[in-house]
């Protein structure tokens, strides 16, 4: 059923009115799902069976985040609100998402830690503690102390930033300067401190945090950070936490495409929900902190029965609890970046580069992001982004349908996977894995995408190995496609593309795009193996080369003839030999060329136009890299120090570590377990 209440044919034109619009919908939505004691009364499947939760009862305990995200926006309503948030809360158990076991651990004694459950309860003690029931406020507070500790705690190694995910090492920061301020535990502090230098300081030579423009986990960072910035006693805590958010901010409003309200990408991390672009937690930051340009409208969606968009992990209540999250912070981007949003000119370029940690085919590497946006559309690309075997778009392309987009349906994106055997895109899923290793080179319009399967398949039966370029088509069928021998023409409202296949390696499959529908997506797939099961040896797989050339234009500037043969006039070299590959694609606009070894992934150089790619720490039109702080400033200053004591991690405790310092604080040569004899 609708609310009534909520539905209003007026815009939410205001920040205010939009965050008061979605604090009334979450208050409207908890007494659905929970009764005036807190019992959870909306049914949840739980078991492998698929069995229901009938109500009244407890929240199941795997949902305590859940609970925080929900009522950390119950909390900012009404006295009936906070009275409703206290109940649940009170019944709320503790519960690890991210370490289960934790022997030694008596939960009544000494609390177990979880980078959520731990951190969400010192950010509620920060946000809300004056509204907490004492025994409420008493058992949050004996959750948040778990953050304090090193090993099982905010301290562990694997919290920091170091090229990895950077929402985690958030939420640890968040826990450890709140906390070390509310504790009064200065060694926590000073630890959270040291986190965000250590983040300042890859701001001082990268364009982006490590997880850049990520629709589920940017708002993470950015969300902790903030609060960091508005409740740290502490100045210089405050200070840095700001100056972080604004490059955080900057980041996410370069990539931004406002006629399409969606995120041009790449992504660094992306759920299934997230590459649709359907309901994503970015989405929600951008609606609120923003306007109702941002698609789609939550508060429309949620009203919705039955549910039309893709939600987190195919549960509504999951993605209204992000909402609910998101909500509790009040997110105000620099008005100099709105204004620089707003105000864009098209064509916009955006360049930058990100770091990453890793080893054999997740390897270290300097990420090079470029994107390119025009009125009607977004095209982005990533290069070195060691991240596209994992959750990673690396080719992400956004158009509108209808001038101008003024709903989801008004719009589309596409964007690629490497899969095997009978994987295809399924709603509701969580996420699609790919099985490639992909390279990218493109200069605005077009692009090369390059791919092989990673070496990891060797152990594996095989009966399909493709490349795919995958189109949603939730909200109606493309326009027109038209086949041709070398390419697929794609035209849908405004804009065109073609997709031309690169020589693949054919064992037993096929050079020419085979198309398919999929439920609600049009898949377009090059084939490099269709067949009885068979294993591929790793030297076999470094030689399975796939891509293609993408080229876009747009209706209103060419006849669909000429596009053709303006497109199949390009021309096209992709040889391989040594383990080295080397494409060279000339067309009208541009000249692209790129010689890596595909065994190695290593790029020997990627040139347009006959020089090496442009590779910019920061270069976005409108906002000059002087701008930004840490870049066009002095990086801030720190003592060099290491604040561990030993790298031991929860979820390694076995994995080899090893500390050599020098450093008159702190001089040591210590080991854990399986790292070489030290021998003098």
């Amino acid at each position: 059923m609708n609310p009534p209440d909520l539905l209003s044919p007026a815009p939410y034109e205001t920040r205010a009115e939009r965050y008061d619009a979605t604090h009334r919908l979450i208050s409207e939505t908890c007494r659905k799902w929970f009764d005036s004691e807190g019992n959870w009364i909306h049914p949840v499947g739980v078991s492998a069976e698929g069995a229901w939760i009938h109500p009244p009862q407890p929240i199941p305990k795997t949902y305590t985040r859940f609970v925080f995200w929900m009522t950390m926006g119950l909390l900012c309503g009404s006295e009936e609100d906070v009275r409703l948030g206290n109940a649940i809360l009170e019944k709320t158990r503790f519960h690890s998402h991210n370490i289960p076991d934790q022997p030694g651990v008596d939960p009544e004694k000494i609390p177990p830690f979880d980078i959520f459950v731990t951190n969400h309860s010192m950010q509620m003690l920060a946000v809300h503690g004056k509204k907490l029931d004492e025994s409420v406020k008493q058992q949050i507070e004996f959750w948040a102390t778990a953050g304090l500790r090193d090993y099982m705690g905010n301290r562990s190694a694997d919290l920091q930033f170091h090229g990895f995910n950077d929402n985690m090492p958030a939420k640890a920061t968040l826990g450890l300067i709140l906390g070390g301020e509310y504790f009064e535990d200065s060694d926590a502090f000073e630890h959270g401190l040291w986190n965000l230098h250590q983040l300042a300081r890859m701001l001082s030579r990268r364009g982006l945090i490590s997880e850049y423009n990520s629709p589920t986990y940017t708002p993470f960072t950015l969300v902790n950070l903030t609060v960091i910035s508005q409740y740290a006693k502490s100045e210089e805590a405050r200070t840095l936490a700001s100056q972080c958010c604004e490059r955080i901010w900057a980041e996410i409003l370069a990539a931004f495409h406002r006629p399409t309200g969606l995120m041009g990408g790449p992504y660094s991390r992306a759920y299934h929900f997230d590459s649709t672009a359907h309901l994503s937690t970015q989405s929600f930051l951008l609606w609120l902190a923003l306007d109702e340009m941002v698609l789609p409208n939550p508060i429309e969606e949620f009203q919705k029965d039955p549910i039309e968009l893709l939600h987190a992990h195919g549960f509504a209540p999951e993605s209204l609890g992000r909402l609910a999250w998101v909500s509790s912070c009040q997110l105000t981007p620099p008005k100099e970046l709105l204004r620089w949003s707003r105000d864009r000119q098209y064509p916009f370029q955006f360049h930058a580069t990100a770091e990453r940690g890793g080893d054999g085919e997740k390897y270290c590497s300097e990420v090079n992001i470029t994107q390119y946006q025009e009125k009607d559309f977004s095209l982005g690309t990533a290069e070195g982004e060691c991240w596209s075997q994992l959750q990673s778009e690396v080719f992400y392309f956004t158009y509108r349908k209808k001038q101008p987009a003024t709903r989801r349906e008004d719009v589309r994106v596409a964007y690629t996977r490497y899969l095997i055997d009978d994987e295809d895109p399924k709603d509701p899923g969580e996420s699609l894995k790919t099985h490639g290793i992909v390279h990218t080179l493109q200069d605005k319009r077009e692009a090369l995408v390059l791919a092989r399967p990673t070496l990891n398949l060797s152990a594996t039966p095989l009966r399909r190995l493709r490349f795919c370029l995958i189109i949603p088509e939730h909200f109606g069928t493309i326009d027109r496609i038209i086949e041709t021998e070398t390419h697929l023409f794609l035209e849908d409202g405004p804009i065109r593309y073609a997709v031309r296949p690169l020589n693949p390696s054919d064992w037993e499959g096929t050079a020419r795009i085979k198309m398919n529908r999929i439920e609600n997506y049009l898949l377009l797939s090059l084939e490099n193996y269709n067949g009885l099961p068979r294993q591929f040896t790793e030297e076999e797989l470094k030689q399975t080369l796939n891509g293609f050339v993408f080229s876009v234009g747009r209706c209103d500037e060419e006849t669909f003839e000429s596009f053709h043969e303006r497109v199949t006039d390009s021309h096209c070299l992709d040889s391989w030999y040594f383990d080295s590959r080397t494409v060279r694609y000339h067309s009208t606009e541009t000249e692209l060329e790129i010689c890596y070894s595909p065994g190695g992934n290593h790029v020997r150089y990627a040139s347009i136009k006959g020089r090496i790619r442009p590779n910019p720490v920061w270069k976005a039109d409108g906002l000059p890299v002087q701008d930004l702080p840490f870049l066009g400033t002095p990086p801030p200053q720190q003592p060099l120090r290491f604040p561990y004591r030993h790298l031991k991690v929860p979820f390694a405790p076995e994995a080899p570590w090893t500390i050599h310092s020098d450093l008159s604080s702190q001089k040591s040569i210590s080991s854990g377990s399986g790292w070489r004899k030290h021998h003098p």
